[in-house]
């Protein structure tokens, strides 16, 4: 998934940060955003979790995601 996630942050670029976390090594941070199983895509807005899926997607999937979630 790095490939696509990896273009799409060059096509929301100043729009959109995307972040990846390691739950191995953040497991404070995996329990904090209840996340049980990887990938864990989670769209924030405000600070605030607004939308979340979980396994493989496509990149239209995710970009659809994120045009509705906030508008960029």
């Amino acid at each position: 998934m790095t490939p696509m996630i990896d273009s799409l942050a060059k096509e929301f670029g100043g729009k959109v940060k995307f972040v990846k976390v390691n739950v191995d090594e953040s497991p404070v941070i995996a329990t904090k955003l209840e996340i049980f199983s990887v990938p864990t895509f989670i769209i924030f807005t405000g600070g605030k979790p607004r939308n979340r899926f979980v396994g493989m997607a496509t990149k239209e999937h995710i970009s659809k995601l994120l045009i509705s979630s906030v508008g960029a």
